[in-house]
């Protein structure tokens, strides 16, 4: 495969390769009576090929390759299918889910690994891996409902407040819904291969016909139930498996057209409340035990929007909602992305943040990278199969969780500190200290981009401020920054990753309409460079950052040319000329600055607007040295 159709299916191995893979799994299989054993077992092969043998001879592949673990997951998923269509008229829906009886998920597993040829293995490898023939009715009878659904506004759910257990308790309980619930639903009702994707907040699934619309309405019920407050949507379509698979783009596009209807109409409670007292995450119970509050009309301490009815200590006995206390016991209890930091890069985080002051930098400073993939769309326009979905939604949200725990611990180390407050997809919202930021997200992009060999690119926005800021006013100004960030991706063809930063020095507040800068925003190989120059400045003994600050001031205040450029040549002549080297480093590093004289003293010509005659404008570099200097930790 060429091009982005590349990141859409597994690499390619030696049938030699395959062949020692297959077997070892047909022998573990027969000692794994247990379905959720079998499933776990071959999360492993998520990223290896299946190659159809028939008759003892390999076929090819011509539309795509799906990977071991889904050309599985999808042979049992059509024999519930049939199996569901004939027990359809016969009893109740059983646990592991069938009408009319047990459906033995594990059974089949053993047989797509054994050597008979079936009509399943004829519609997967003829149907999704090559196009299908124009003649062939293959399970046109066999009647689907597609069902797709998602938590939509999630940062609002998140940020309603600046406190951290609340952010990650949001955070988790988005999780808790979107994978363990969806799971556990399908489990109970149906079966888990129903699920072609779940996480990130969104769920794709492929249903027995005719159950769509009960599993919209109840997995709405659940996400709702649990979450209270995080806006949840679900739709469905009707049609065969036949017809899906031929028309998957065509079904897929007006599916999402119809979820994207179903979220303009929602209408949300303004203060919902249930009696559920508790929930089961992984191994974990969290309780949602409070006092309740007598007096009526007291609104929420921690959301300050609707109607508290329970008493939390913070501060002691404070009046809260019960979507604010969910969020706040989940927080308390259980952090996630510890769990899978651990899982990428088998080291611990040593302490679990309480407070974002506690990711302070040495001076007073936090950072949020806010980042995702560019070029997406073009990549999701080229999905054309099931299996595509499936593994690039997978491939793509294990990647970008990779990405950012390991560029974490290869920064910080054994010192590593962080919260994660939206990690999933290609969607990155995270808290670092802020002399860390800018390495981070270098090593991020930097990684994204080779894992995908930039057939996509990751842009970031960051905000680097005290503190005491909000986080909601923090995040705003980062995803700012990642729209500037994109936008100058988009003029490099998203070749390459990009980032764009803002610093918040004090109160009064910034306009970043009015926000300049010379060197951001930057692609990743222009940051990578600066970062280098700033750490040869941060050990030259010759560099001052108060004579930095004397440069950005002077011009300030001179706003000439002319005149900055005598000043500078007097200060750089009377302290030291090694500012006119990294002068030239940064000169070299930027592209596309149109050098004059004034160039060498730091004054980077504006680009002229359009039908300007006047004189040439002029920024300085020294802003964004400082910027620099001030993000980068030794």
């Amino acid at each position: 495969m060429s091009g982005v159709l590349s990141v859409l299916n597994p690499a390619e191995i030696k049938k030699s390769e395959f062949e020692k893979i297959i077997t070892e799994i047909a022998e573990r299989l027969k000692f794994m009576p247990d379905v959720h054993e079998i499933r776990k077992f071959l999360d492993d092969y998520g990223d290896k090929p299946y190659y159809f043998k028939k008759n003892g001879i390999y076929m090819e592949n011509g539309r795509c390759t799906p990977s071991i673990r889904d050309a599985a997951s999808f042979y049992v998923l059509i024999k519930y299918l049939e199996h569901y269509k004939s027990g359809t008229n016969s009893g109740a829906i059983s646990a592991e889910g069938s009408a009319g009886g047990s459906f033995e998920a594990a059974r089949y597993y053993l047989e797509f690994f054994g050597d008979k040829w079936d009509d399943e293995k004829e519609f997967i490898y003829s149907f999704i891996c090559n196009e299908p023939g124009t003649g062939s009715d293959l399970f046109s009878d066999l009647n689907i409902d597609i069902v797709s659904g998602s938590v939509y506004k999630i940062k609002k759910y998140f940020l309603e407040n600046s406190r951290i257990k609340d952010i990650r308790g949001g955070s988790a309980l988005i999780k808790h819904v979107n994978e363990d619930v969806t799971f556990r639903y399908l489990r109970e009702k149906y079966t888990e291969e129903c699920a072609i994707y779940c996480g990130g907040g969104n769920a794709l699934i492929i249903a027995p016909g005719g159950t769509g619309a009960d599993i919209c309405r109840e997995l709405e019920e659940e996400y709702t139930q649990i979450t209270l407050t995080a806006q949840n949507a679900f739709e469905c379509v009707r049609t065969n498996l036949n017809k899906f698979i031929r028309d998957y783009k065509e079904i897929m596009r007006d599916l999402n057209q119809k979820l994207d209807e179903r979220k303009k109409l929602k209408i949300f409670d303004i203060n919902p409340d249930n009696d559920k007292k508790q929930i089961e995450t992984g191994s974990e119970v969290i309780k949602f035990d409070a006092e309740k509050i007598e007096e009526n009309g007291v609104v929420c301490y921690l959301c300050g929007v609707r109607d508290a009815k329970y008493k939390v200590s913070i501060p002691e006995n404070a009046a809260v909602c019960p979507s604010c206390l969910r969020k706040r016991k989940m927080g308390e209890n259980k952090a996630v992305f510890y769990d899978e930091y651990r899982k990428y890069t088998g080291a611990s985080v040593k302490r679990k943040i309480n407070s974002l002051d506690e990711l302070e930098d040495d001076n007073g400073r936090i950072a949020v990278i806010y980042a995702d993939g560019n070029n997406m769309g073009n990549v999701v326009k080229s999905i054309e199969t099931p299996f595509q979905h499936m593994y690039f939604s997978r491939t793509l949200d294990r990647t970008t969780k990779k990405c950012v725990y390991k560029s974490i611990n290869e920064v910080m180390g054994s010192e590593a500190m962080f919260e994660a407050i939206a990690l999933g997809g290609d969607d990155i919202f995270i808290v670092v200290p802020g002399d860390k930021s800018l390495v981070i997200a270098n090593k991020i992009i930097e990684k994204f981009d080779s894992e995908f060999e930039y057939k996509m690119t990751m842009s970031a926005g960051i905000c680097i401020a005290r503190s005491s800021t909000p986080i909601r006013t923090m995040f705003e100004v980062a995803q700012h920054m990642l729209k500037s960030a994109k936008k100058y991706s988009r003029k490099n063809n998203n070749s390459k990753g990009t980032v764009d930063v803002q610093v918040i020095r004090s109160n009064t507040g910034i306009d970043l309409l009015e926000s300049e800068s010379s060197l951001f925003p930057a692609d990743n190989s222009e940051l990578s460079d600066y970062l280098d120059i700033i750490e040869k400045m941060k050990s030259d003994n010759d560099i001052k950052p108060s004579q930095l600050y004397k440069f950005s001031n002077a011009w300030r205040i001179m706003k000439n040319p002319l005149e900055f450029q005598l000043f500078y040549l007097y200060q750089t002549g009377r302290v030291a000329n090694r500012y006119n080297g990294y002068v030239i480093k940064f000169l070299n590093s930027r592209k596309g600055i149109n050098r004059d004289a004034y160039s060498y003293c730091g004054l980077i010509q504006k680009k002229p607007d359009a039908g300007s005659d006047g004189e040439p404008q002029y920024m300085p570099l020294w802003d964004d040295i400082i910027l620099l200097m001030d993000a980068v930790g030794r």
